[in-house]
């Protein structure tokens, strides 16, 4: 039996963790975020996403457009370290995603520093392997839909 590409697409796609908790550490210094594992496909099939994809934004939290590439977590906690010592506090906002992708193209960005924005990432690791032939790819990268959480509460 075979499967079509846009079905074998969406049993490789994730959803989005639907909570991020937050919490300052480190004399509250670093921001640690956490979440509940991932377990299924958007189309309700059992899977592990490959990583988890954080963002930020420092401006709207409601901005899509706004969220950059921060880091890649291989389990649900991720620490943005010393982010309380430079940025205004009611200033930054997260999110993250579930990636079902190869890490290769991942750590390629990971490693030169290089940003993306959220909702491009298909496009860049599609990019990257069209630059890179002989990179292997596991699987087709994907990224879902995404939640928003907002650092800290405005202040009043």
């Amino acid at each position: 039996q075979f499967i079509s590409d846009s079905a074998k697409a969406r049993l490789d796609r994730f959803l989005a963790p639907d909570t991020v908790y937050i919490e300052m550490v480190n004399d509250d210094k670093d921001c640690k975020l956490t979440w509940e594992p991932i377990t299924e496909t958007i189309s309700g099939a059992p899977g592990i996403p490959t990583c988890y994809v954080v963002y930020y934004n420092q401006i709207d939290p409601y901005d899509v457009d706004l969220y950059y590439f921060l880091s890649i977590a291989l389990d649900t906690t991720y620490t943005h370290e010393n982010v309380g010592l430079f940025v205004e506090t009611d200033r930054m906002f997260y999110t993250v995603t579930a990636y079902g992708g190869s890490l290769r193209a991942l750590n390629y960005f990971v490693e030169n520093k290089i940003s993306f924005k959220l909702g491009e990432l298909d496009g860049i690791v599609s990019e990257f392997y069209r630059h890179n032939p002989d990179a292997v790819i596991e699987k087709k990268p994907s990224i879902i839909k995404t939640r928003r959480k907002s650092l800290f509460k405005s202040k009043e």
